[in-house]
């Protein structure tokens, strides 16, 4: 099912790429292969890519129809499923050809007025919610301390649902 917030998915790559930038400053390809911490980071923010870019579904394809977003997803279960066989030559290669590509495109898509259409249309929500869990203070009758109860949200159980949970 595609993403009910497919502008937050956008940002969502977008700060990734700008994390991989961070990440593998002032790095080349020996040192990457030599730090397990970065190559982890690194792989994990790929990851967020991949998981963004399926969440977005056929709506990507529609809005940027030159990347490829179906190796972007095969990214990601590479990652997930055959980790130890993740190329660093690969892993290099993307760091230094594909992410500006994909940066610009994201933007491109931002911007794009069918995205526009698409969240009017569906009824999608422009914004993430602002939090995950909502503290609630009640006084008591019989005291002037106060007491907390908290509601917890799910983000699972359909695409974006933030409905309270008992």
């Amino acid at each position: 099912m595609v993403t009910r917030r497919p502008r937050q998915r956008f940002r969502d790559i977008l700060d990734a790429i700008n994390d991989l930038h961070a990440f593998s400053s002032g790095m080349d390809q020996n040192m990457l292969a030599a730090d397990r911490l970065k190559r982890f980071a690194i792989e994990r923010a790929f990851l967020i890519i991949a998981e963004a870019a399926t969440k977005l579904g056929d709506l990507a394809e529609k809005l940027e129809p030159s990347v490829p977003w179906h190796d972007i997803r095969a990214l990601g279960n590479v990652l997930r499923h055959d980790y130890d066989g993740v190329d660093i030559k690969d892993l290099w290669g993307s760091l230094q050809n594909d992410l500006e590509p994909l940066r610009e495109a994201c933007e491109r898509a931002l911007e794009h007025p069918d995205l526009k259409v698409v969240i009017k249309k569906r009824g999608l929500r422009q914004e993430p919610p602002f939090h995950l869990a909502v503290l609630r203070i009640t006084l008591r009758e019989s005291s002037a301390a106060p007491v907390c109860a908290r509601r917890r949200f799910r983000l699972s159980g359909g695409a974006g649902s933030t409905r309270a949970r008992p």
